[in-house]
């Protein structure tokens, strides 16, 4: 492994994906932490049910939140069918985007927003 000054957020996400041991994946989550997130909520209006699910891991799973643009070290990984292709949601997103969606349908259904 490279000295962590040389690397940028796009190289250490590389790393995160190829790393094949916890003490590299550690290293890597520890560097990535760093780093300012920048969230993207562009495609939240895309959010279904059907097309998003939760998995349980039974060891940790280190990955970047593609929604919130953090790293997570977690045994729940999301993936989200969007129409700009899968991504990779942490579990708070997940139940975020969940709840908001049924927010939605709740307001749609007692008129207080207009249906699209």
């Amino acid at each position: 492994m490279v000295k962590a000054d040389q690397l940028n957020k796009t190289e250490l996400v590389e790393l995160l994906h190829t790393a094949t041991n916890t003490k590299q994946k550690n290293k890597v989550v520890k560097l990535l932490k760093r780093f300012d997130s920048t969230p993207r909520k562009e495609l939240d209006d895309e959010c279904e049910g059907s097309r998003m699910r939760i998995k349980r891991y039974e060891k940790l799973q280190a990955f970047m939140c593609w929604r919130c643009d953090k790293v997570k070290l977690t045994e729940f990984r999301g993936q989200w069918d969007t129409s700009k292709g899968m991504k990779t949601i942490c579990h708070t997103c997940y139940n975020s985007l969940v709840e908001s969606r049924n927010l939605r349908v709740a307001q749609q259904e007692y008129g207080l927003v207009k249906s699209k």
